[in-house]
């Protein structure tokens, strides 16, 4: 319940607190592929190779630039450029956990790349939308008249059609046109347009990329709870706990605890244990878990062999079959 690291984790910065460097490391690397811890020390020397660091900070991705060494091939600094300042940083200073990238040996994907195409074409159509309400109850239309007009006549009789028609507000006010005038739409109405079919199958490309379910983006159309629980659970156990142990290996490695002084033998886990939809399989574990060991499984093997979390016990590594 208490120790140097968590502390660390829960209190990461003066400005954070550990619930806001989780999300900021789960939003990194959604959007940009990869996660940027700067570790910084309490002494102005810097961070030593073995030494637990005073704090963390997530750095953007777009702001850090690694440097290669030509020998090894291997990342050789980092340098934190921001607010027209330069900051260098040693290796071991940076904690770098990414998704793997085939076009960069270097840097993280982000799964966003791969939805694109349906975030760009949702972005337009929001942009459209917008514009649409912005300008005029109406896409379009042109004022015309068979009498000839200078243009101060023409900019005249625009600006006053804009300022009486243009914006959502003004929508359906009477026109009374002098001079001949006479108003032609040439718009498309909005109602005969397929954005929300549009953006609905944009919704779901992004959905799909990162492996999140309908109900968990609040789309509950014909979704009984059963299918939602299930949804849930389908999305913990083949999304959600491989970032879980994605994150851990990175934090793990020896970019934080694997060459910390006092930390040997130690490792970070997730507790899941509130997770509502992973503990209805308890009684299906406890099951099995029984039967392995009357089938003379030892205790011990049989708890990990089933997943059921529990602390080793003494003398578990024996197994015994019933008389």
């Amino acid at each position: 319940p208490s120790h140097p690291l968590l502390d660390l984790l829960k209190n990461p910065n003066p400005h954070m607190t550990g619930m806001q460097l989780r999300q900021a490391m789960a939003t990194t690397l959604g959007l940009d592929g990869e996660i940027l811890l700067v570790k910084e020390s309490a002494r102005e020397s810097g961070l030593g190779l073995r030494e637990l660091p005073k704090e963390l900070w997530p750095a953007p991705p777009s702001c850090m630039k690694h440097k290669v060494d030509p020998r090894t091939k291997l990342i050789a600094g980092w340098t934190l450029e921001i607010d027209g300042r330069k900051v260098e940083y040693l290796p071991h200073e940076v904690l770098h956990i990414r998704f793997w990238n085939p076009d960069d040996f270097y840097r993280g994907l982000a799964p966003l790349r791969a939805a694109m195409t349906g975030v760009t074409s949702d972005w337009l159509a929001g942009q459209y939308d917008a514009a649409f309400f912005r300008n005029s109850a109406d896409p379009g239309g042109v004022l015309t008249t068979e009498q000839p007009l200078v243009r101060e006549q023409r900019e005249r009789y625009q600006e006053a059609w804009e300022q009486r028609h243009q914006a959502a507000s003004r929508a359906s006010r009477v026109a009374v046109l002098a001079h001949g005038l006479k108003y032609q739409s040439f718009s498309t109405h909005r109602k005969d347009m397929q954005f929300l079919d549009g953006r609905q199958w944009s919704m779901k490309q992004v959905l799909a990329v990162y492996g999140v379910p309908p109900v968990e983006a609040t789309v509950y159309d014909e979704v009984a709870y059963n299918s939602a629980q299930v949804q849930r659970k389908l999305y913990w156990e083949n999304v959600l706990s491989s970032l879980l142990a994605l994150i851990a290996d990175g934090l793990n490695g020896n970019a934080l605890i694997g060459t910390a002084s006092g930390l040997e033998g130690m490792w970070l886990d997730w507790d899941t244990s509130a997770v509502s939809v992973l503990q209805e399989d308890l009684g299906e574990k406890i099951k099995h878990y029984g039967e392995l060991v009357r089938g003379g499984v030892p205790l011990n093997e049989a708890a990990r062999r089933v997943g059921l979390g529990i602390a080793e016990i003494e003398g578990g590594d024996v197994g015994y079959l019933p008389a």
